[in-house]
């Protein structure tokens, strides 16, 4: 069997074989998400502790959505979230008892409860997103345009594949 075939069949397709240089960013890419990830895992574990001391990173990834994207029902946030429902339940349950979250029956559908963040928590996570905003301005005001504009296009290209 030929080295290319070889390649082929452990790899699939002949396209998957990608040159050593395109590895190499390819690697380097990943490690670079991972430690953005990580990043960011830490300003949400942060964020949570500012607006609650018992507010977990999850917790708050579920409040800042829907302070941003406004009420919803649980399946709609556990779709959205991509979260187990039985994990979403608890991070729910905790932020009701916490008085961030409040729960009512749809207009619709009385069977149905709607989730909303109260007016507290709409302001604590607002005051920490512009605040992240502001700091996010401040670190790339520093950029040529033309890194920050190619930067967004490139994200955006990237969020296509996911």
């Amino acid at each position: 069997m030929s080295e290319s075939a070889a390649a082929t069949s452990v790899e699939g397709s002949p396209e998957d074989v990608l040159a050593p240089e395109t590895e190499e960013a390819i690697v380097e890419l990943e490690q670079q998400f991972a430690l953005l990830f990580q990043r960011i895992r830490s300003r949400w574990k942060d964020a949570a502790q500012q607006v609650h001391p018992d507010l977990s990173p999850t917790g708050y990834k579920v409040l800042s959505t829907l302070a941003w994207g406004g009420a919803s029902t649980a399946t709609q946030l556990s779709e959205l979230l991509a979260i187990d429902k039985s994990v979403l339940s608890r991070q729910l349950v905790s932020l009701q008892q916490l008085g961030l979250i409040e729960r009512h029956a749809d207009e619709d559908d009385g069977r149905v409860r709607v989730l909303a963040a109260s007016a507290a928590a709409i302001a604590a996570v607002s005051s920490l997103r512009r605040s992240r905003d502001a700091e996010l301005r401040r670190e790339l005001a520093s950029w040529p345009h033309e890194d920050v504009s190619r930067l967004a296009q490139l994200l955006k290209r990237l969020a296509t594949l996911a």
